[in-house]
């Protein structure tokens, strides 16, 4: 081959390279950790694979959020979220109860949470919580469950039954029905005391 057809090679070669180049836009390095999808009606205005979000009341932290990963849709004004780890703060915004499920739904105007499957809640008392759909009402500051739910004290002490609510400590506990429980012998009398 003559040195004209190599070059001429090397140059189309060339062309088609930058050619390419070019038409593939500008390099984004968000892509694959947030990106913008386009706002049709039912897809995500954003798809992110870490998020958090803070909710304040009056100047002080009332909740925080964070998952890996999150779908974030604006018509429909809510956020979805997977793996996730959701904290409450008391009025001194000492955190109250720390809240982990496997998936959840935060309404955007209300910052109202629908938590669901694997949901465990749990105090600085130690007492835990777990059922598989609990709602947190952000204006009440308080979890709701219509399905089966168990609280376990930090003394061994059990309690099982449906309708759950309670406020953001889980004191003040209460159940609609099928409730049943095994006590330790020390707590017979005062089992709902500290709920």
């Amino acid at each position: 081959m003559s040195k004209a057809s190599n070059f001429f090679i090397v140059f189309i070669k060339g062309i088609f390279f930058f050619s390419w180049f070019f038409s593939c836009g500008e390099f984004d390095p968000k892509i694959g950790v947030e990106s913008e999808i386009p706002n049709k009606e039912g897809a995500p205005y954003v798809v992110t694979s870490t998020f958090q979000t803070v909710s304040f009341e009056e100047e002080k932290k009332n909740w925080l959020i964070k998952s890996k990963t999150a779908l974030i849709f604006n018509q429909r004004n809510e956020t979805l979220m997977d793996g996730v780890i959701f904290i409450t703060y008391d009025s001194k915004e000492k955190e109250a109860t720390s809240i982990t499920a496997d998936h959840a739904t935060l309404n955007n105007n209300t910052r109202n949470v629908t938590l669901r499957s694997n949901v465990v809640i749990v105090n600085a008392q130690g007492t835990e919580t777990t059922g598989d759909l609990f709602y947190w009402n952000n204006k009440d500051r308080t979890f709701t469950s219509p399905l089966d739910v168990k609280v376990v004290k930090s003394n061994g002490s059990v309690i099982k039954g449906q309708g759950f609510k309670s406020d953001q400590q889980l004191g003040g506990i209460e159940f609609e029905s099928n409730v049943t429980g095994e006590l330790t012998s020390d707590e017979e009398e005062d089992f709902f005391d500290g709920f």
